[in-house]
């Protein structure tokens, strides 16, 4: 394929599989730019290629739910999520090209539904660090001319860890790194409100809008304001949980833009673990 073929290609709407063979095509179509010394059309394609990793990653999300891989699933996204980071500085995708908007959309949307909220998070020193592009060792007084992010004969510069000490890991709830997971020994993550929306959905590229409202959680429903709270502090409830988030959580309203068919589903709550069963 050359280079319109496979723009034509990465510009089909609704495309639910992916040539395996599109990133051997830009390897070789970029190793011929290098090759001419064409900067230009070398940082072309790697817009090319981080465009066509950002649609496969949206569609191996998708497929990993299906198939019950959740957390494949959820590291799939995050890669989109960060491939999009790179990607907006060299190309202007306004407009939904390669259906980009669509996938940046999405996947936060997608993210949402998750129930991880608990994750890891490293404190360290970088002590010694190197440019990819030139390799060169970069201090606070001595650094390369290259920018971090800058595309260079088809490569984005970024910063080598050669060296790093760390101090200490902790628990967070908004994490750099969304892949540091806990997961809780004994414990099982609640995938139920995907499960129910992609008994839906046929492709990744199918519709649906997701409302965010937020309601009294069960136990504070019929609550009376001088009885004892019911989060269990012991205090009266106007004195605790009365009036604040405490007593409030996420109702997710889901609405299937392409499918009249679908029964919707009962309001019904889904906590973030499973429950075990009872033997």
């Amino acid at each position: 394929m050359d280079l319109d073929q496979i723009k034509q290609y990465l510009s089909q709407h609704n495309m639910s599989d992916f040539d395996a063979n599109i990133k051997a095509y830009l390897k070789e179509l970029k190793a011929e730019a290098v090759a001419q010394n064409n900067e230009a059309l070398a940082n072309e394609i790697w817009c090319l290629e981080t465009i066509s990793e950002i649609q496969r990653a949206y569609i191996s999300a998708f497929n990993s739910i299906k198939d019950g891989k959740h957390f494949d699933a959820w590291n799939s996204y995050d890669s989109v999520d960060i491939k999009l980071s790179f990607l907006r500085k060299h190309f202007d995708y306004s407009g939904n090209l390669y259906d980009l908007e669509f996938i940046e959309e999405y996947t936060r949307k997608y993210q949402k539904l998750f129930p991880y909220q608990f994750f890891m998070s490293r404190e360290a020193v970088i002590k010694k660090e190197s440019c990819s592009i030139c390799g060169r060792i970069n201090t606070i007084r001595s650094r390369c001319e290259h920018e971090v992010g800058g595309l260079y004969m088809g490569e984005m510069c970024c910063r080598v860890v050669e060296d790093v000490e760390f101090l200490a890991e902790s628990i967070v709830t908004n994490p750099f790194d969304k892949c540091t997971v806990l997961f809780p020994e004994g414990m099982e993550y609640n995938y139920e409100a995907l499960d129910i929306l992609f008994k839906g959905l046929d492709t990744p590229y199918d519709r649906w809008m997701l409302e965010i409202e937020k309601r009294l959680k069960p136990e504070f429903v019929g609550a009376q304001r001088n009885a004892p709270c019911p989060c269990g502090s012991a205090k009266k409830y106007k004195k605790c949980c009365y009036g604040t988030d405490s007593e409030l959580m996420d109702h997710n309203k889901i609405t299937l833009l392409d499918r009249s068919d679908f029964t919707p589903v009962p309001y019904k709550t889904m906590g973030t673990w499973k429950e075990k069963e009872q033997k």
